[in-house]
């Protein structure tokens, strides 16, 4: 074999084995869920003017570190995706948000959240425990967006048991903790 052929062969090697480390964490997370993630997504306008807090948003209320005069759920959509899929979805006036769930560590699931030019972040997340991600400006008021991932880890309970009362969102930016 020349020097030329056997650096080829070798370079071929080298990159099937990259790739077999590359995909190999990815395909042992994805072992441990039983099926795919389902994710539950509401986008929800709210304003400090006095107005009407519609029942669907209610619960969301009281779980936010500032209270609202009035409360629009604008949309909610169901959908499943798997570790490593990538999924966007328009917000009014034009943005879109970017979702992928990258990872599974004991009960919590990884998931890559990015707004572009507002927030890119990887929420650690439990089956069945929305996310409230909010504060985009819209119009008069904030969009909030709220995930609820749903999955099963082999071997394990459906939804891990919760020991808390209703989670409360804390201020990053702020007096109050």
């Amino acid at each position: 074999m020349t020097p030329g052929a056997r650096a080829t062969v070798l370079g071929i090697g080298a990159l099937g084995l990259a790739l077999v480390f590359i995909a190999a964490p990815v395909a042992r997370a994805q072992d441990t869920l039983a099926g795919p993630i389902e994710f539950s997504l509401r986008v929800i306008y709210a304003t400090k003017a006095p107005g009407v807090i519609e029942a669907d948003c209610k619960s969301l209320q009281a779980r936010l570190p500032m209270k609202f005069g009035a409360m629009h759920l604008l949309g909610s959509q169901e959908f499943e995706l798997v570790l490593g899929q990538v999924e966007h979805f328009p917000l009014p006036g034009g943005r879109k948000v970017r979702m992928m769930p990258v990872s599974v560590v004991g009960d919590h699931l990884h998931v890559h959240f990015a707004m572009p030019g507002r927030v890119s972040a990887r929420l650690q997340m439990t089956s069945g425990r929305p996310m409230i991600i909010g504060g985009d400006k819209h119009d008069k008021g904030q969009l909030i967006v709220e995930i609820t991932p749903t999955y099963r880890i082999l071997g394990g309970p459906i939804d891990p048991p919760y020991r808390g009362g209703i989670p409360q969102v804390q201020r990053v930016r702020g007096e109050k903790r």
